[in-house]
């Protein structure tokens, strides 16, 4: 397999309505303009670089991309391929990454650790991206009021024991005193 690689310029960080992350404008020299997802410390004007079938491994900056087999140990990374060609699936949401854990070249494995403890396999001809996905102070967000929270599609929970008895069994009573019986939802 021959190692070559697709550098592209940054154009501009964007934000899209659907995604916690930004994202970014890439040109690449064959005029080809695509969005990807930003990695945390790009700027506007930093090149990024596509390696592909790489097998050797390859000093990576952050933002580049590779195959995971030719990624170092223990790398941070994110938007990783589940299945080698079906795109970026793992590690895609705002402050996201995973790390590299072990390869085994052998049988074409990685394995990688997310932030949660869980371990994934993948197949090592999957394609990250180098770093952690950018925005990393999106959890820290108050939305501030609850039409906002609304807004985003999340519908507010009433308790049982503050409806009426007729609208659900644990209604009723007097005061926030539950009754003593069985629960009636899982």
């Amino acid at each position: 397999m021959l190692d070559y690689n697709i550098p592209g310029l940054l154009l501009r960080i964007e934000h899209d309505a659907l995604r916690s992350g930004l994202v970014v404008l890439v040109r690449s020299f064959n005029s080809i303009c695509s969005y990807r997802l930003l990695a945390n410390g790009l700027r506007v004007g930093d090149f990024i670089t596509h390696y592909m079938d790489s097998v050797s491994v390859v000093p990576l900056n952050i933002g580049d991309s590779s195959n995971v087999i030719s990624m170092p140990r223990g790398v941070i990374i994110h938007d990783i391929e589940r299945y080698p060609g079906f795109g970026g699936s793992i590690s895609r949401s705002a402050g996201c990454f995973s790390m590299l854990l072990y390869k085994f070249n052998g049988i074409f494995k990685c394995f990688l650790k997310m932030p949660s403890g869980l371990q994934w396999s993948v197949v090592g001809s999957s394609v990250a991206c180098k770093g952690a996905v950018s925005h990393l102070m999106h959890k820290y967000i108050s939305l501030g009021k609850a039409g906002r929270n609304r807004f985003l599609g999340n519908k507010s929970i009433v308790r049982g024991v503050a409806m009426n008895p007729v609208d659900h069994p644990h209604g009723g009573g007097e005061g926030k005193k539950s009754k003593k019986c069985v629960p009636r939802t899982a």
